[in-house]
């Protein structure tokens, strides 16, 4: 970050401390990578609680963002700073949100269709013994 720009920053400040990703977006180099990387001891504290809270806590993460970024890159006196990053950790809640749904769907549609097809094969065996049993004699 270029020394104006860090001047203007304080890490003592809460905002500031947040929307730069917990200083993760003081790395000099791909700040946003490191934003995301910060996201995931969140994610792992997170990864115990309710769906419906975590899907609240990634609201209030994605809201209260919007604030903490705008805030600082006013602060910043410039539009959209690399090293604001609390975007790339708000963007990271929503997409294990969307990954957690869709792997729960992904498995639950997997264990039906594994379920229906060994029922299947039990009513398929079932009705072949039944049909063997009753119609015998014409088999030949």
């Amino acid at each position: 970050m270029q020394a104006e720009y860090r001047a203007r920053v304080s890490m003592k400040n809460p905002v500031h401390f947040l929307a730069l990703g917990f200083g993760s977006g003081l790395v000099p180099f791909m700040p946003g990578t490191f934003g995301s990387l910060a996201a995931l001891p969140l994610l792992l504290a997170c990864s115990q609680i309710s769906v419906v809270s975590f899907i609240a806590l990634t609201l209030i993460f994605s809201v209260v963002g919007i604030y903490l970024c705008g805030k600082t890159a006013d602060d910043m006196q410039v539009h959209d700073h690399g090293s604001i990053v609390w975007d790339e950790i708000a963007g990271m809640f929503i997409t294990f949100l969307i990954c957690t749904y869709l792997s729960v769907i992904f498995t639950r549609g997997l264990c039906s269709i594994q379920t229906f097809r060994h029922l299947k094969a039990l009513a398929n065996r079932y009705y072949r013994q039944a049909l063997t049993r009753r119609y015998r004699h014409y088999a030949g």
